[in-house]
């Protein structure tokens, strides 16, 4: 492990399938998306400290699907997808997002929440600094959303879509036009 006085990290190709992870309040924990999988294959990552999860650059377009438990007691989570804005993570099957009340950046890159129904819990607020795609449902558990990024909103049908508008003006600061996502609207 490396530690600096903000983060320990671990080098890549280390082995952390069988490691539990309880990250302290003020601490920060770093993984590669690998690293995180694996841990999550067997435990979600815990604690009121903050996890910075890091995709590798792939060339051109890289798509990926992974397991991530993150359930953090008030801890910041950071999906750092590589430096090109074009690749994609796609929260696989079992994937659980519990913040507890904390913020979840993206960076760019394009999480998906959406294809495989992870679970999206208690997040209260999103920085998006490039792209998300979630249901209704999981947008309007959100308590605020900024970032120069696009959220991509799918409504199961029309009373969601016409109650969008009203929860969008309720989670970002219209005073603040600079931070303000674009938003895109599908129906399922």
């Amino acid at each position: 492990a490396t530690s600096t006085s903000d983060e320990v990290t671990f080098a890549a190709g280390a082995d952390l399938s069988a490691a539990t992870f309880v990250v302290s309040s003020g601490a920060k924990l770093g993984l590669s998306l690998d690293q995180a999988s694996a841990v999550s294959a067997t435990n979600a990552i815990t604690g009121a400290g903050d996890v910075v999860i890091t995709m590798p650059e792939g060339t051109g377009s890289y798509v990926e699907t992974a397991l991530l438990k993150v359930d953090l007691d008030g801890g910041n989570l950071t999906l750092d997808l590589g430096e090109d804005d074009n690749d994609t993570l796609i929260l696989a099957s079992g994937s659980s997002i519990d913040l507890g009340g904390g913020v979840l950046t993206i960076s760019d890159g394009k999480v998906d929440v959406l294809t495989n129904a992870a679970d999206f819990l208690n997040v209260s607020s999103v920085v998006i600094n490039s792209s998300i795609i979630l249901s209704y449902s999981d947008f309007v558990s959100i308590v605020s959303i900024k970032g120069t990024g696009n959220a991509e909103i799918v409504c199961a049908d029309i009373s969601e879509i016409n109650s969008l508008a009203e929860v969008i003006e309720s989670r970002i600061n219209l005073a603040d036009s600079i931070l303000i996502p674009e938003f895109s609207v599908k129906v399922a």
